[in-house]
């Protein structure tokens, strides 16, 4: 049975806004740990129909491996590092990968260039997800407002480099929550052939 990214990107969503709801109430504080996002984002994505297994923290080169990457040239592929969650078949090959970040950074952009060549470089990994929380806690503008902006900002960043490897983007985005001075959203990418 084929997974069907949209569905797993509504759930990752699901869970990333579990993970900031959870961990306020928990701490009083904005943004979770990206392990607290992690494990949320997989446990809700887990429920997805078609899904076998997720793992987390998995090695790069071994899901490339399972992968099988695509014969002639490729996209440079990374060689080192782990993919926080991956999403299995039944059959043990991935077919997706999801990176989380729980506060939005410079390495959101890397991360959807990793998303985008190990889609174009393998045979077998069809999508891939970039999840993020960006969460806001002082004075100024609306937070919510500030939170959304900043999302929108990145989905248009991703856009670009989604373009340059001829794939394509969704945006999953949760409505703008604000509480103080302060806001979130939670916002995932998908990225898909």
């Amino acid at each position: 049975m084929a997974i069907d990214s949209t569905s797993v990107a509504k759930a990752a969503r699901r869970g990333l806004r579990r993970a900031q709801v959870t961990y306020q109430a928990w701490s009083g504080l904005w943004a979770p740990p990206e392990p607290i996002t992690t494990v949320s984002v997989a446990k809700a994505v887990r429920s997805v129909d078609g899904v076998a297994w997720v793992t987390l923290e998995h090695n790069i080169a071994d899901v490339l491996s399972r992968a099988r990457p695509r014969p002639g040239p490729k996209p440079d592929l990374p060689k080192q590092g782990r993919f926080d969650v991956v999403v299995w078949r039944s059959n043990n090959v991935p077919s997706g990968v999801i990176e989380i970040k729980s506060i939005w950074n410079a390495k959101l952009i890397r991360d959807v260039r990793r998303v985008c060549r190990v889609i174009r470089g393998t045979e077998r990994v069809r999508w891939g997800l970039v999840a993020c929380i960006y969460a806001l806690d002082d004075a100024g503008k609306p937070g919510e407002d500030r939170a959304a902006n900043r999302a929108t900002n990145a989905m248009r960043e991703a856009e670009m480099v989604v373009e340059h490897f001829n794939l394509r983007l969704k945006r999953h985005r949760s409505r703008p929550r604000s509480e103080d001075d302060g806001g979130w959203v939670v916002q995932v990418l998908e990225i898909y052939q």
